[in-house]
């Protein structure tokens, strides 16, 4: 079956696909590199890169490639709907001001996050309760040559654990770590102690790398984070140890020797760097985005941050696609209008399709847990608005510790 390529980025995009769906043939662990309580959920679509007119395809009507991004410091390169295959398979940790835009043209936007864990891959300096820990046994899910680590259960007693303090004892915490089977079939847990309580995740060890995690809301004092294996000899390969102050756990952030810190994410489009029409067509039409949630409903109001998704306008509430802390999708042209609103619920993991009509000043969403339908208000017109920037996934509240993917918008 032949194609017919009406754009030279039509090509670029097509031998990237045919090298990408090549590296995932010859690497099938790569498919399987899906976080394993957050980070699944869609698989890969084929990749477009900014707006596209020929050939029927879609109109999209912002490319992220042309925005003003700026981030302190590296982050990982990964796709949260899918684990590791990064957009960019030279560079799995792009450094300061380098978008991550993954390969269907899609953003992750991340607030600034804190891995408190001082040494993200060496285990050995975690305490060990009946078992020993091997470095450097296995390349990691960044494609990191040879440098995750096995624990293996030793002795009588139990829990068979590695355990590490992590100076946090206040607000919220979370710990993740990867994992992926050795030669011991069965389960690995994670869990968090503040000496009141201890909530646990466990999940079944595969061949393929998992992302594992677990949160302890408001603890009540010093916490400790652990890994346990349950029987004998059992063993895991171990990567990427995270503990963070946070609801939910944040892409990876690597540390070797001390603490390490992801600057906040900030896309800006400038209003000359709009591209011709995307504005007429955004105000006068009916365009669509997907939004994907690592985090779930809940998540995200402890976290306190509401996601204005698509913002044009200097007040924090004026012509901005939002979702607010409590889960309510508003769509606002000014203050004086009202907005119009859906109030949602999802779990992490979630893809909303989200689609705006402007001239009908109707808003609806669909894959929510709750919420799905419309809503509609008088006066939505961003017209007035022409000579703001138009920024993208910036959190409007205190809290910082936000994570979206946002689509390329397309027109309906």
């Amino acid at each position: 079956m032949s194609m017919r390529l009406h754009h030279p980025e039509d090509l670029e995009q097509a031998i990237s696909d045919y090298e990408l769906g090549e590296r995932l043939r010859s690497e099938p662990r790569w498919l399987g590199a899906a976080h394993a309580r957050r980070m699944g959920g869609a698989g890969i679509r084929r990749g477009i890169r900014g707006p596209s007119g020929g050939g029927g395809g879609p109109s999209y009507l912002l490319d992220f490639n042309a925005a003003t991004f700026t981030r302190v410091g590296e982050a990982a390169a990964e796709d949260p709907r899918i684990g590791w295959p990064w957009y960019d398979l030279t560079t799995p940790w792009p450094g300061t001001d380098v978008p991550r835009i993954q390969v269907d043209g899609a953003i992750l936007i991340e607030g600034a996050r804190t891995n408190v864990v001082t040494d993200s891959a060496d285990f050995s300096t975690w305490t060990t309760s009946n078992a020993t820990v091997t470095l450097d046994q296995v390349d990691a899910p960044d494609g990191s040559s040879s440098t995750a680590d096995l624990i293996e259960g030793a002795g009588g007693g139990s829990p068979k654990e590695i355990t590490l303090a992590s100076g946090l004892s206040s607000g919220d915490v979370t710990f993740s770590v990867w994992v992926r089977k050795a030669t011991y079939t069965g389960n690995v847990t994670v869990l968090l102690d503040d000496g009141t309580s201890s909530p646990t995740t466990t999940i079944a060890l595969t061949d393929a790398w998992q992302r594992i995690s677990v949160s302890l809301a408001s603890v009540a004092g010093a916490t400790t984070a652990a890994i346990q294996v349950p029987t004998g000899a059992a063993d895991v390969y171990v990567w990427g140890a995270q503990i963070e102050a946070a609801a939910f756990a944040s892409s990876d952030i690597r540390t070797s020797g001390g603490t390490g810190t992801r600057g906040v994410d900030s896309c800006t489009f400038p209003t000359a760097s709009l591209p011709a029409g995307a504005l007429s067509a955004m105000e006068s039409g009916t365009w669509s985005v997907e939004v994907y949630l690592p985090m779930s409903s809940a998540e995200l109001a402890a976290d306190g941050s509401a996601l204005q998704l698509l913002h044009m306008g200097t007040a924090v509430d004026w012509n901005a696609l939002t979702i607010t802390s409590g889960g309510v999708l508003t769509l606002r042209a000014d203050v004086s209008t009202g907005p119009a609103e859906l109030t949602l619920t999802w779990d992490a993991g979630t893809t909303l399709t989200i689609t705006v009509d402007f001239p009908g000043s109707e808003l609806s969403v669909s894959g929510a847990l709750t919420g799905d339908g419309s809503d509609a208000t008088n006066g939505n017109d961003w017209s007035n608005y022409t000579s703001n920037n138009l920024y993208v996934g910036r959190a409007a509240l205190s809290g910082a510790g936000h994570s979206v993917v946002i689509g390329q918008p397309v027109a309906a």
